[in-house]
């Protein structure tokens, strides 16, 4: 499977996943946490009011603010009452009565046309303070009209409140815009169950006829008023299953949005990875030419530059290794001539010593001998320089002492009219002593081997560096011998080679010496000759010492 393909599914995956979680959640969570928070904010409403804010006008800003249906009375007047209901005003012996008509109006309103010198027989419950009435039956120019959803057991029983009203006077009707159809039903039950509005308390009210309708309801007593507070559910239950409909349009559009998302991460993202791929296997061949032009500044532009410097390292090391190939090549080369010099010397002049005893002979083979022994010594050094595997014993010493140290040994072998001068600081150093040593031979054997006239050796700490400086008034270098004096076998009196023990590699172990000690050295011209130097760090903590 490609790149692209798990891109995509992996999407597929997380949305679907996603998707899941919001119908899961939606479904037993996020409803009954809407529910429970709505519940508190109702009671707290309804807790703030006081029987000095209990007016119609405070009551409908509240209806507006909770989206409820709010109604309050007391023993001598009401509030939001007959304003919220259809109703019809009847009179009997004198006394006017409000009947809440409710479900029960529909099928009046359709069927019957009042006449209002007509007998009307109403039986049902005064609840809401004196002259309020809930029918539960009606009878009217001899039909009897029920209303079908007041559950009529509650008639068989016998409540404070039930009333009759025959023959009484059909005066008014009002049809206004109602409640919600189970509201009086519901009011009606509960003021039943709880034989009267004595309380204040709050319920959950489940319509037996509509699963998706239940009410919250909150009676507050505050002082001689009641308030009636009721809200509907089933406008969010509706909308929460309506949302579970729209996950199928969800995973529909999360389907195109993934698919676009796709090709643009396809751009994005796999595109310089294909690249990548393209370049490494390309490296993979040893070719280390073309370079991954990607400047995305993230983990992939990083990673693309990492490859292009992985690329020029390579190449770099391949380069050096096909160099180091050819130095050995000629590293054996020039060692089978320069061990076949002495070799041919000391066979010839051996032949000679068979025919003829010479003591001159012997001193020549002595000679070229010690040179063979030097050359392979010497060669043996440069090979494990540069094989990497050299270790270093560090030690804590004044180079001052070790300079004049091998001064003392070269002395002896100074030509006639070269005066070694010396100007040396005692100075401290951490470093190989035994290696250390040979670079300081090696620079002032060179100095001396070169020099006319003087030998300048000097010793001096510079901003907590030790410098060594050995100068001569020989012979100045040329730019192409200040290059290749560090190299294996180079020589530049090679006229003189074949009398001379040097091998052409002192200078060479000198440099990896200095290299492994992090040394900075060189050589430069001076007005009257050549100075070679080294630098090191100068060892400060004289507790060791």
């Amino acid at each position: 499977m490609n790149i692209n393909k798990k891109i995509f599914f992996g999407y597929m995956i997380i949305f679907i996943i996603t998707i899941l979680i919001g119908y899961l959640l939606g479904k037993y969570i996020f409803q009954e946490i809407y529910e429970f928070g709505k519940r508190t904010e109702l009671r707290t409403q309804i807790n703030n009011l006081t029987p000095d804010n209990i007016t119609t006008g405070n009551l409908k800003n509240m209806e507006k603010k909770l989206k409820a249906d709010i109604i309050a009375y007391d023993d001598n007047s009401e509030y939001n009452i007959k304003s919220k209901f259809e109703n019809i005003t009847v009179k009997k012996d004198g006394k006017e009565y409000i009947v809440i008509l409710d479900n029960l109006s529909d099928d009046l309103n359709e069927k019957i046309t009042f006449n209002m010198t007509k007998e009307i027989t109403i039986i049902g419950y005064e609840i809401f303070g004196e002259g309020y009435i809930i029918p539960i039956r009606i009878l009217y120019n001899g039909k009897t009209y029920i209303d079908y959803e007041i559950n009529q057991e509650i008639e068989k029983k016998h409540y404070d409140g039930l009333i009759t009203l025959e023959n009484a006077e059909l005066e008014t009707v009002s049809l206004r815009n109602t409640l919600k159809e189970d509201f009086l039903e519901m009011v009606l039950e509960t003021y039943v169950k709880y034989n009267g509005f004595n309380e204040s308390f709050q319920f959950t009210h489940k319509d037996p006829h509509d699963e998706k309708e239940r009410y919250e309801v909150i009676i507050k007593k505050s002082g001689l008023k009641t308030v009636i507070l009721v809200y509907s559910y089933k406008n969010v239950t509706v909308l929460f299953d309506e949302l579970k409909s729209y996950f199928l349009y969800l995973i529909i559009i999360g389907l195109c949005l993934i698919s676009v998302l796709t090709m643009l991460f396809t751009r994005i993202i796999t595109s310089p990875i294909l690249k990548i791929s393209k370049i490494t296997n390309k490296i993979t061949k040893l070719n280390f030419e073309e370079k991954l032009d990607i400047k995305n500044k993230d983990e992939i532009g990083e990673l693309a530059s990492n490859i292009n410097n992985l690329a020029d390292t390579l190449g770099k090391t391949l380069k050096q290794l096909e160099e180091d190939k050819k130095n050995t090549k000629e590293l054996m080369g020039n060692l089978s001539h320069e061990f076949k010099t002495p070799l041919t010397v000391i066979s010839g002049y051996a032949d000679l010593l068979a025919e003829d005893y010479d003591q001159k002979y012997i001193e020549i083979i002595t000679e070229e001998a010690d040179r063979l022994a030097v050359l392979i010594e010497e060669t043996t050094r440069a090979m494990s320089l540069d094989s990497k595997i050299v270790n270093l014993t560090m030690e804590i010493f004044d180079l001052k002492e070790l300079v004049l140290n091998i001064t003392e040994k070269l002395s002896i072998s100074v030509k006639e009219g070269i005066n070694i001068k010396h100007k040396l600081e005692s100075s401290f150093v951490r470093a190989d002593k035994n290696k250390l040593e040979q670079v300081i031979y090696n620079f002032i054997s060179n100095a001396l081997r070169h020099a006319k006239t003087y030998v300048k050796i000097e010793l001096k700490k510079i901003d907590k560096k030790v410098i060594f400086y050995v100068r001569n008034d020989g012979q100045k270098l040329t730019d192409e011998e200040k290059e290749k004096i560090w190299l294996k076998f180079f020589k530049r009196d090679r006229e003189n080679k074949g009398n001379s023990h040097r091998s052409g590699l002192g200078l060479y172990i000198s440099r990896s010496i200095l290299v492994l000690h992090n040394s900075k050295h060189g050589v430069e011209n001076t007005n009257d000759g050549v100075i070679f130097f080294f630098s090191l760090e100068e060892y400060q903590d004289k507790k060791d010492i």
